[in-house]
């Protein structure tokens, strides 16, 4: 059975999409209204809360006024004495002005002694009888009254004696205007009803028809003792459903509420939203209209990016199409990037190929036997030019006697820039600074890097028309510098991650190849040597045996001198050996020779390395001064001794070696009537030797001229030590 694909049009989909969205967004708008209806009306109710409270606070503040300015009149003393004349017209005075009101009656309200409101002349007030010193007691709760046809805040304050009996009763008056001024200066929006309530729940002042509703009964007094942070659902006097919110006062008994019809809550709410729904309805349909033509621009745009991928890369780059939309037009451009992106990359890994190509095929050549030193370095110069895109380079070895880089192979410089790179020294310029630190440097631009500023190397490099240098240190297996590949640029840049990639992978074949010629030319020297060095063997041995075996000397003792010969003679190449032919320490030398005598010889003198040559003469000639002292001096008796020292001393040619070899407390000494085998090998070998015969002991003085930096035995462990030679 054959599957029918089903599919559908942009349109479609499109309108499905507009059709449900508007379903979805009348849902999500009715609970979202209901959420925000919610929300609304708790955040009205904190409203309503807060302004309550600041009503209250205000209230009080009002009520505390007039009570605070009549304790400071009743802490007069013409008050404690009863001289309520002098008060009345003190408070009248102070009082009058507000519209409060001061009254002071007998207890059973009978007799009045005060009232403020009547006007002065005929006012006086009544003398009290004795009774003693007077004083304010505690105000009592404050609740609203008609006083004189008006409406006024009565607050009862007791007036006492010294024994805290109430002898009379005053009574503070505060016009209910003021608390209807009040709340006018609130400026409560104008869909609230603020109330000021007295202690018997009596409206004193409101925000709505006030004339109407002061003096009666508020409703709500249900929730008197309720929680104040909360707000309640109440009926008004007007009959009109509404949310209430209260503050009560602790210190007169008063109320203040805040209420705000249904009806107002819900079309503040709701209102907005009905409007923006119906507005919505309307956007809707020009919605779906636009829908309608945008799907059918979005099917053409989608075809044209159908026809852009067809062919990908090439047929993207050759068609440009012009999207009006953006979304679209950013599509169409990031093909086009991405197209751009693999032909380059396509070009990457064809370079990348060719790199390890011609890396592969210099590696070849390395290998190869009959392939010329020079021919070799001038290829891995050429390789580092092609990888690294570089313009000009060089490759320079490493001197170790020098200490010195020498440009040995070159692409592209002239005549100036090689004569000043002839010779390159650690820490000078960027080739300089990579064998120094044995990292590679990268100078992205010579004019401001702190390599090349204010430097000689700077303009030379300029001149040769380099603004960029990549080098690279070329190591062997142990670390050692061996030289320096650079790749020059002609303008100021930083190499990619691959091209340094590939410059370390050339580098270090470099290293490997020239490593290889090292050990073979070493090799080379090493059997040239040894042929030389056996030769000259030979030839010590030779004379030694002429020497030994000629003469008057009986065979046996010309074997026993012979032997003897040799083994010093074995003993010195057997410490060469040791030192890899590198040398041996003077020092080591003279205690071997001596060992026998080391309680009776003083040895001194600065460390020295000899050269073979000289260590197998000078120990040649230990040995005999040994033998002929044992025989013939010092070592021959029990008492004697010998001192042998040694110093460098600075002469007109260079450094001269002075050996010293002094006996003591032997017999006595006396010039020889011939020369035997050990003078004559002394003159035969050294070409400065004194020899004296003082009769306390031999003295024997050489002098080896010295014609090169002297090194110490420490200096052995190094590669590169410099050997002397006399």
């Amino acid at each position: 059975m054959r599957l029918v694909e089903r599919t559908f049009s942009i349109r479609t989909v499109m309108l499905t999409l507009v059709c449900g969205g508007v379903i979805v967004m009348l849902g999500a708008a009715l609970v979202a209204g209901w959420l925000s209806y919610r929300e609304y009306r708790d955040r009205v109710g904190s409203s309503l809360i807060a302004a309550s409270r600041a009503i209250m606070v205000a209230v009080d503040n009002e009520l505390d006024e007039p009570l605070a300015f009549v304790n400071g009149l009743a802490s007069a003393s013409s008050f404690a004495r009863g001289d309520f004349n002098n008060f009345q017209d003190r408070a009248r005075d102070g009082l009058f002005p507000r519209g409060y009101i001061v009254i002071i009656k007998s207890m059973d309200g009978d007799q009045e002694y005060v009232n403020t409101s009547k006007p002065p002349a005929g006012s006086t007030a009544a003398s009290p009888s004795a009774v003693g010193l007077l004083r304010l007691g505690k105000a009592g709760k404050s609740h609203l009254g008609r006083l004189e046809d008006r409406w006024m805040a009565l607050i009862d304050v007791p007036v006492e004696d010294e024994s805290g009996r109430s002898r009379y009763t005053m009574v503070i008056g505060v016009p209910n205007r003021i608390f209807q001024d009040m709340l006018t200066e609130q400026h409560l929006p104008r869909t609230w009803s603020p109330v000021i309530l007295d202690a018997d729940w009596r409206i004193v002042a409101r925000g709505i028809n006030p004339e109407k509703f002061v003096g009666q009964k508020a409703a709500g007094e249900e929730f008197r003792n309720a929680p104040s942070d909360q707000t309640h659902e109440v009926r008004t006097l007007d009959g009109a459903p509404s949310m209430l919110a209260y503050s009560h006062s602790s210190r007169y008994g008063w109320t203040t509420c805040i209420a705000i019809s249904e009806a107002d809550l819900f079309n503040q709410a709701i209102g907005p939203g009905l409007l923006a729904a119906l507005g919505g309805l309307v956007a809707v349909g020009i919605v779906i209209a636009i829908a309608a033509l945008f799907s059918r621009y979005l099917a053409r745009a989608i075809r044209s990016l159908a026809q852009m991928v067809r062919g990908f890369p090439e047929a993207t780059l050759e068609s440009r199409p012009a999207f009006r939309l953006r979304e679209v037009s950013l599509v169409a451009r990031r093909m086009r990037e991405a197209a751009v992106a693999v032909l380059d990359s396509r070009k990457v890994v064809d370079a990348e190929l060719n790199n390890m190509r011609r890396l592969n095929q210099l590696s070849t050549l390395l290998v190869g036997e009959r392939n010329g030193f020079e021919d070799c370095l001038a290829e891995i110069t050429k390789t580092a030019i092609a990888i690294s895109e570089a313009d000009k380079g060089n490759l320079q070895l490493f001197d170790a006697t020098s200490g010195s880089l020498t440009i040995v192979a070159q692409q592209g410089f002239e005549e100036d820039f090689l004569k000043f790179f002839d010779n390159v020294r650690k820490n000078d310029a960027a080739c300089g600074a990579a064998m120094g630190t044995a990292k590679q440097i990268i100078v992205d631009d010579v004019l401001t890097s702190e390599i090349f500023v204010r430097q000689p190397a700077q303009k030379v490099l300029v001149d040769a028309g380099v603004r960029a240098v990549v080098s690279t240190p070329l190591l062997s297996s142990k670390e050692r510098p061996l030289g320096v590949l650079s790749t020059h640029f002609a303008r100021p840049r930083h190499p990619s991650e691959r091209q340094l990639r590939l410059t370390n992978i050339l580098a270090r074949q470099a290293a490997d190849y020239l490593e290889r010629k090292q050990a073979e030319r070493t090799h080379q020297t090493i059997l040239l040597e040894l042929k030389h060095r056996s030769n000259n063997l030979l030839a010590v041995i030779q004379s030694v045996a002429q020497r030994s075996l000629g003469g008057d000397h009986s065979l046996a003792e010309a074997k026993e001198a012979f032997e003897a010969r040799l083994h010093a003679l074995a003993r010195a190449n057997r410490a060469l050996v040791r030192s890899n032919w590198g040398g041996v320490d003077l020092d080591q030398l003279v205690r071997t020779e001596l060992e026998a005598f080391s309680k009776r010889a003083n040895i001194g003198g600065p460390s020295i390395v000899l050269p073979p040559q000289m260590a197998q003469n000078f120990t040649l000639v230990l040995h005999e001064l040994a033998t002929n002292s044992a025989k013939h001096g010092a070592l021959s008796s029990v008492a004697g001794k010998i001192t042998v020292s040694w110093t460098i001393e600075r002469g007109r040619s260079g450094f001269v070696l002075k050996f010293k070899w002094q006996e003591s407390e032997g017999p006595p000494v006396a010039a020889p009537m011939r020369h035997g085998f050990g003078t004559k090998l002394l003159n035969a070998v050294f070409s400065e030797v004194r020899l004296e015969y003082p009769v306390q002991g031999l003295k024997c003085e050489i002098d080896v001229p010295l014609t090169s930096p002297v090194p110490s035995q420490a200096a052995l462990a190094e590669d590169d030590a410099v050997i002397v030679s006399g």
